[in-house]
């Protein structure tokens, strides 16, 4: 089992990268990272996931979600684990009436398979995003 210092050690390793400027950057300018990273349109700004593992069983990405932004309504066909790397954001599951929860550094969030959920990005936030299985469970394109 990876705990999140494990997680943090593994992501450390990146390149590091300060904005979201940077990343775009540095994804349009080498296509060797066409294949690991995508970019989510979200409401109010632009995301940007970086696989980190993709085996059957698993997929590990870190995402980013610039301040202000919202990752619009969506749901996964897999289960998924949300551990805030960095940041701070707001969790809303299931029911849209139901109230939000706030996340911050290392708290993390589980979301069943199929169950609806929104996140709005209250600081530049960083996700390590854990799903399994790895069978495309990620929304994409935002």
């Amino acid at each position: 089992m990876v705990n999140i210092e494990q997680l943090q050690e593994m992501t450390d390793r990146l390149p590091k990268v300060i904005t979201l400027e940077d990343i775009q950057i540095q994804h349009k300018a080498d296509n060797r990272f066409s294949d690991i990273v995508s970019e989510y349109d979200l409401e109010n700004g632009t995301g940007i996931a970086i696989e980190l593992l993709k085996i059957s069983s698993i997929s590990i990405l870190r995402f980013f979600g610039p301040a202000g932004s919202i990752f619009p309504w969506h749901s996964h066909t897999t289960k998924e684990i949300a551990v805030v790397y960095s940041g701070k954001m707001r969790v809303t599951r299931g029911d849209k009436d139901k109230q939000p929860k706030t996340y911050v550094k290392t708290d993390h969030v589980y979301f069943k398979p199929g169950e609806p959920h929104t996140m709005e990005f209250l600081e530049d936030t960083w996700v390590i995003g854990i799903l399994s299985p790895a069978n495309g469970g990620f929304p994409s394109g935002g």
